[in-house]
């Protein structure tokens, strides 16, 4: 007999008989992991924070996972330093079934890698280091093979690309899409090839830029900006750099150049940088971003993107804009400012506000 659960997760009906019913199965089916083994996880979601390094969401398969253990996990090997449950709150010990964020990792992972305990930090670099050869071993053996239809059918225009996104499991997506549209393109000898150079998790950087320079590819990036230093290298050697929040949005564009439709586009246009120096929490209003603008000038009812460490945290617009009590239009370099936004008060002090607005071109 198969058991039937009828669910909406969009209308929340039914989820609570849908656990049940998976909790009696296990129950009539006596399912159980082990605890006294050594733990085992499986990595469902991975990201770079600039403050505390690579950090893993994963799930315990079997095992007791603690503070402490050593581990090998894909490419990657480390040392538990702290654990995160789902509420955010500090745990030292994970059971089977439970999910946490990891941190301690000294290389990335991806998405769908097993985390395995070991004895001890040695033994877990002993691993990642024989793993790691045998990597390199395979990749240079590929290299060395191309296939005679590559070798006759190059083609003199490419467009290079280099992908940075906020989390693993956005850069596997976005990989596995322009994977598919080079597929799409690869018999048409009047288009050009699509090479994606480098793909990383992480702020768009300068040795990013400098990597985009060097291959004349086109920076593209998913939830994440450019921090000052690559903005500034950018500049100078002219290198394209473009963000976006919705990834159909980012392959769409890469179609726009491949099949050169770009008669009139949507571009975005900095009009400011501002830094939220203090937060006021007025009653019957809400939370005040107090600020001062640093460049340009941020203008009333213009959207906005807040970043907090160059990652995009919020993209809203401004529906308050005052100059100490005085409502105004706009607000300009080096004064300050008191700005609302539309749906959004989880903001801090240091975290960075761009202004821009949309305009065709």
């Amino acid at each position: 007999d198969i058991e039937f659960v009828e669910i909406s997760a969009r209308n929340n009906i039914n989820i609570d008989k849908l656990l049940e019913t998976i909790l009696l199965q296990a129950e009539m089916l006596e399912l159980y992991v082990p605890l006294d083994v050594p733990a085992e996880a499986t990595v469902i979601e991975t990201k770079l924070d600039p403050k505390r390094g690579f950090i893993a969401t994963v799930i315990v398969n079997k095992g007791k996972l603690k503070i402490g253990d050593s581990f090998v996990c894909g490419l990657s090997y480390g040392k538990i330093r702290a654990m995160f449950n789902d509420r955010g709150e500090r745990i030292v010990e994970l059971y089977p079934g439970e999910p946490a964020e990891i941190l301690g990792f000294e290389k990335p992972c991806i998405a769908g890698d097993t985390l395995q305990v070991v004895k001890n930090e040695k033994e877990a670099k002993r691993i990642y280091e024989e793993l790691e050869y045998e990597q390199k071993l395979a990749a240079a053996k590929k290299k060395a093979f191309k296939p005679i239809e590559e070798l006759i059918s190059g083609r003199s225009n490419v467009l290079s690309l280099v992908v940075k996104t906020d989390t693993q499991g956005s850069l596997e997506a976005i990989q596995k899409m322009i994977n598919q549209l080079k597929e799409e393109i690869k018999n048409n000898p009047n288009l050009p090839e699509l090479k994606l150079v480098h793909a990383a998790v992480g702020e768009i950087s300068e040795s990013d830029v400098l990597l985009a320079a060097t291959s004349k590819a086109v920076i593209v990036g998913f939830n994440v900006r450019p921090n000052i230093q690559a903005l500034k290298r950018a500049e100078n050697n002219s290198v394209e750099i473009k963000t976006y929040r919705i990834i159909y949005e980012l392959i769409d564009e890469i179609k726009k150049i491949i099949y050169r439709m770009e008669v009139k586009q949507k571009v975005e246009e900095f009009l400011g940088r501002a830094v939220v120096k203090r937060v006021f929490d007025i009653s019957k209003v809400g939370k005040i971003a107090g600020c001062i603008v640093e460049e340009g000038k941020i203008v009333r009812n213009a959207n906005v993107r807040i970043l907090r460490d160059n990652i995009i945290i919020a993209d809203t617009k401004i529906s308050s804009l005052k100059h100490f009590k005085e409502d105004v239009k706009e607000v300009q370099q080096g004064y300050e400012c008191g700005i609302r936004f539309e749906n959004f008060q989880d903001f801090k002090e240091n975290d960075v506000i761009e202004c821009y607005q949309i305009v065709e071109k």
